[in-house]
């Protein structure tokens, strides 16, 4: 999920764990063990795209991280309140320099999430800056707490607790995208993705959100600041259920449509279409054939428009000599095509996330949110993600909003 929901989910979880104690520092804390797994973003800055794709979602997302770090994490912090940390200038400058980065990643994280597919979305941005800016305003008086006091209030282990459930949470909840989580690292690579919401969501963003930020205006303790943040989680676990019944009955009208129209084929992929949990995308797959179709709830009919995309053999046969190929079929799961753009040039197009804008027409591969252009080279093949930065991104979320409404 985007880095904002990640925030709402691991404040609402350190409130859990920690609020009646610590008050609104468990959310400050609980929302950074909630960023602290999307950092291998970062990897982008020092790794080759394709090096990067695979550190995203790796180790920092497995199941052992939060056994590990959260013990380590919750003694930093805890070390931090128990001494005279706030009487020292040099702990004052790193702390300080810690938020300040830690501000600048969910930006980028913001940036790197929500604009990929070309062209600046504002509201990300806005929103982005509205909870570093209230953040900074909530903890403008930091330094003039007793932290002697917060350090007698809370343990090492009730620390460590609070960083366990922020950093298994998240990726919890990325299991449910079609990004795929690597849950079982080192063990396995294995990408867990359930893909029953998109990785940026609103309806399922800003009420969790809002009910995040009402309760840290609520007085610490106060039983309608428990409920206020339960409402919030219960909301969260109600709305992925939702999504799970949708992705049911969605992927049963698309294989009915498939069976109507005397198609056959080997397996299916259902998932969200972009910033919404209403119009759905399905891919099937045969031997030299991917069937596409989209519906929406609000469709009239249960029934969808299919349509064919040629998977190309030969020329995934031509690739197949090359690693980073490989790479590439691991991190689609297989669900791609091939376009040959001029000799030695081609683009694989992941149909999972399927397109935007251009939305009745899946040949026009221009429109992929997530696109590759591969370049053979003289030891290998060069990858680099694509994004089309040309797009006008206001029309093409008038066509989805269109589609969404039905037909």
């Amino acid at each position: 999920m985007d880095s904002i929901t990640q925030i709402a989910l691991g404040a609402a979880v350190g409130e859990v764990v920690l609020g009646k104690k610590v008050g609104n520092r468990a959310m400050l804390w609980g929302a950074v063990a909630g960023t602290i797994p999307d950092l291998d973003i970062l990897t982008e800055f020092f790794m080759s795209q394709i090096n990067a794709l695979i550190a995203h979602r790796h180790i920092t997302h497995a199941l052992v991280f939060p056994v590990i770090m959260s013990p380590i994490f919750g003694w930093f912090v805890f070390k931090f309140y128990k001494g005279d940390f706030d009487r020292n200038p040099v702990y004052k400058g790193l702390i300080t320099a810690i938020g300040v980065l830690i501000a600048g990643a969910i930006l980028y994280l913001l940036g790197l999430g929500l604009y990929r597919n070309g062209g600046i979305l504002p509201f990300p941005l806005v929103i982005g800056l509205s909870i570093v800016s209230f953040i900074a305003y909530r903890i403008r008086n930091y330094w003039k707490t007793d932290f002697s006091r917060l350090g007698s209030t809370a343990t090492h282990r009730d620390w460590g607790w609070l960083f366990f459930w922020g950093l298994f949470t998240h990726p919890l909840l990325d299991c449910f995208t079609s990004y795929g989580t690597q849950i079982f690292q080192p063990f396995s690579d294995y990408r867990v993705a359930f893909s029953t919401i998109s990785v940026a969501d609103p309806a399922y963003t800003i009420p969790f959100l809002a009910c995040v930020i009402i309760s840290g205006y609520l007085t610490r303790g106060a039983r309608v600041r428990s409920i206020v943040n339960w409402v919030g989680i219960t909301f969260s676990c109600l709305y992925l259920v939702f999504t799970i019944r949708n992705k049911y009955m969605i992927t049963q009208i698309f294989e009915d449509t498939l069976t109507k129209n005397h198609l056959s084929f080997d397996r299916t992929f259902v998932s969200p279409t972009i910033l919404n949990n209403i119009l759905w995308q399905g891919v099937a797959e045969t031997d030299d054939m991917f069937y596409y179709g989209l519906y929406s709830l609000n469709d009239s009919k249960q029934e969808i428009v299919i349509d064919s995309l040629y998977k190309h053999p030969n020329r995934r046969e031509r690739l197949s000599q090359y690693h980073d190929y490989h790479t590439l079929r691991w991190f689609s799961n297989d669900y791609f095509t091939i376009d040959s753009v001029s000799p030695g040039k081609f683009k694989m197009n992941d149909l999972r996330f399927g397109i935007i804008g251009n939305l009745e027409a899946p040949r026009d591969t221009s429109t992929y949110v997530f696109q590759f252009h591969v370049t053979e080279v003289k030891d290998g093949i060069e990858v680099i993600s694509y994004r089309n930065t040309d797009r006008d991104i206001s029309v093409d979320l008038k066509k989805l909003w269109n589609r969404i409404k039905g037909e």
